[in-house]
């Protein structure tokens, strides 16, 4: 997976958990144990009628007309700085954390940011 740096010590899987139901997508304790290693989590492997729901509800929470060709591209090394935020939270960090989704060589993916 992608590495992503600068994020309090303790994630709140709670609040982790929301973001995802919020978007129509579940997330598996493996998913969750990867972002408390700083990790991203892949969707590739989702099905098509979950990313579909999931599509249609990042279009309704943006603010702005999403396609494939604004969505930000980014590249491995700024994988936690960019994308749609899905949902945000008040952390131990001294700014909210951030879910964010974006693709990273063409597979989507969920970041945690801060």
């Amino acid at each position: 997976m992608y590495q992503l740096t600068q994020l309090p010590e303790t994630i709140d899987t709670a609040e982790i958990k929301k973001g995802f139901y919020r978007v129509g997508l579940t997330i598996s304790e493996s998913e969750l144990d990867e972002l408390r290693e700083r990790k991203s989590i892949s969707l590739e492997s989702r099905g098509l009628s979950e990313m579909g729901l999931a599509f249609i509800l990042l279009d309704a929470l943006s603010k702005q007309k999403i396609t494939f060709q604004n969505l930000p591209q980014q590249d491995l090394d700024s994988v936690n700085s960019s994308g749609i935020p899905i949902y945000s939270w008040d952390s131990q960090a001294p700014e909210q954390s951030c879910l964010y989704f974006n693709f990273v060589d063409g597979k989507p993916i969920v970041s945690i940011s801060n």
